[in-house]
């Protein structure tokens, strides 16, 4: 961003503010206007930013040292008749009281009931995958429709619909 954003008061509102600017620009274009926010409010030291950023530096150093970790803790495993190397790590969710939250631990140190959460949470994810894999295909069967439109924004115009309805309609 070239202009000096205008002071934010709380992180929802930089994140609304930098998402309004930057509605039909790359996710960098908003992040760095975030940033720019963000920044702006920690040079004023308000809260909210200072707080921000002490849970940013706690998160990009816990995710080098998991990544360190994966890469350092590895198991060669058979799958469909061939040999791959993964990370003998997995996350797991875990609880202390009232708190949850998720910590890598080695294969050979799981319980059951953590096999069981890793179990549920990746099938979630396949199933992400999968919900995401039909849109995908949507979109494509929408410019297929429209093959001369630049994106599927302008091939939903030029049908008299929007993507929205596109992705809705179950035909």
């Amino acid at each position: 961003m070239t202009d000096e954003p205008q002071p934010v008061n709380s992180e929802d509102e930089a994140l609304r503010k930098a998402l309004e600017m930057n509605a039909w620009k790359t996710g960098v274009d908003t992040v760095e206007c975030f940033r720019a926010y963000l920044l702006g409010a920690a040079r004023d030291k308000q809260p909210w930013a200072m707080q921000f950023m002490s849970d940013a530096e706690y998160a990009l150093a816990q995710k080098r040292v998991v990544a360190f970790a994966k890469r350092h803790d590895t198991v060669t495993i058979s799958y469909k008749g061939q040999q791959i190397t993964k990370s003998a790590r997995a996350g797991v969710l875990v609880r202390d009281g009232d708190s949850i939250g998720w910590q890598q631990k080695l294969f050979w140190v799981l319980t059951r009931d953590e096999l069981m959460d890793r179990k549920r949470m990746l099938q979630g994810q396949k199933d992400g995958a999968t919900e995401n894999l039909a849109i995908v295909a949507r979109l494509e069967k929408l410019l297929d429709e429209v093959p001369e439109a630049a994106d599927t924004g302008e091939a939903a115009k030029a049908l008299g619909t929007t993507v929205e309805k596109w992705l809705a309609d179950a035909s």
